[in-house]
């Protein structure tokens, strides 16, 4: 109600000034200090962010807004809250950026950022629904830690590095080491350790690298270690090795080889007290364009996140209803599996329920 008083405010007044010099300075610019900042308190972070880059006298007031954790590029491993780094029209970063598109950018729905409208290389690319907007038809995300979330373009550019050790990648600047060896080549170096909110600790140190076969590569070895916690609690943050494996299911027992039977990611438990893994993960091969092996090792978008309640349904770092969902979720596949009662039948539809469903709006009560 403010924010439209205000705008009507802004509009009603510019046939006050006369001439067409004087308008281009707005009337909002000559408002006291004291009253901006009563007004922008009213503002959405949106509303606030847009406001914040429509000059540079409001720029120096309210910059401090673009700081805001909401509209920090989605790391899901640092984030943890998978509801918040998808293609959602509920999250606030996605709403900024649909709202900063012009004809020249366009929002894509599987790196969540902007892109030169050259970039999307369908021609009915840029036509479709924005949240469902690819640039490429294998784009995506690849999480392989808290620090690093790689797109398409990051991709592109760590092949470039590695292809040529002599130029620089200022978008890849403080996340790898570029480690030139004679007998390996040049490969990037990452090295992080993190705690989880279930007492894991987890270190890794990762290799990123060309292989003979011209596939980029990333070896990870993990190194997990843990109080003696109940175990409920000990799965209740995962540890990921891949999109659809936690490696959190086999610490403490697994010391075999295995492979991820969706993407071909494979582990193999070398040690198990403190838990060790090696991972090793394929990116696709050295071209412009993403492979399908890229997209399988991509986290998963609308249409599937809530593939992630599996991983994700015990942590206390889940919040917004995930855990509700589940709950629900669970609650309605029960009910399914319950003997008829008299007098009445369920009925399953094949599609899933979505999340924001108040009633199981695919569960029929029909009378026989």
């Amino acid at each position: 109600m403010v924010r439209t008083t205000f705008c009507n405010f802004i509009h009603s007044t510019k046939s006050l000034i006369p001439g067409k010099k004087r308008q281009k300075k707005s009337l909002i610019l000559f408002l006291p200090d004291s009253l901006l900042q009563k007004i922008y308190k009213f503002l959405s972070p949106v509303d606030k962010v847009c406001l914040c880059l429509s000059c540079k006298t409001l720029f120096n007031l309210f910059s401090t807004i673009l700081e805001h954790k909401e509209f920090a590029f989605p790391q899901l491993l640092k984030i943890k809250e998978p509801r918040k780094c998808i293609n959602n029209q509920d999250v606030s970063r996605n709403q900024l950026l649909l709202r900063l598109e012009t004809k020249e950018q366009l929002y894509c729905g599987a790196c969540l950022k902007l892109h030169p409208r050259k970039s999307f290389n369908t021609p009915q690319a840029p036509n479709n629904q924005p949240l469902q907007r690819r640039c490429r038809q294998n784009a995506g995300i690849v999480d392989l830690c808290p620090c690093i979330s790689l797109t398409g373009a990051d991709r592109r550019n760590i092949i470039r590095l590695l292809e040529n050790s002599t130029i620089s990648d200022p978008t890849l600047g403080g996340r790898f080491d570029l480690i030139d060896d004679d007998e390996q080549g040049s490969y990037l170096l990452h090295r992080c350790s993190y705690a989880t909110t279930n007492h894991w600790r987890t270190r890794l140190l990762m290799n990123v690298f060309i292989g003979l076969d011209r596939q980029l590569r990333v070896n990870t070895k993990y190194t997990l270690s843990s109080q003696s916690v109940p175990r409920v609690n000990r799965r209740a943050e995962p540890v990921f090795a891949c999109p659809h494996t936690d490696l959190t299911m086999f610490a403490g027992w697994f010391r075999d080889s295995s492979k991820c039977k969706y993407c071909h990611t494979s582990f193999e438990g070398t040690s198990v007290s403190p838990a060790t893994f090696e991972v090793t993960r394929m990116l696709g091969g050295c071209t412009r364009s993403e492979s399908e092996v890229w997209l399988k090792q991509s986290r998963f978008t609308e249409e599937a996140w809530d593939d992630y309640l599996a991983f994700w349904r015990d942590s206390a770092a889940i919040r917004d209803g995930v855990r509700k969902d589940f709950r629900k979720r669970k609650a309605i596949l029960a009910r399914s599996r319950e003997p008829a009662r008299s007098g009445t039948m369920l009925s399953i539809s094949r599609r899933r329920l979505p999340l924001n469903a108040k009633t199981p709006a695919y569960i029929s009560a029909q009378t026989v």
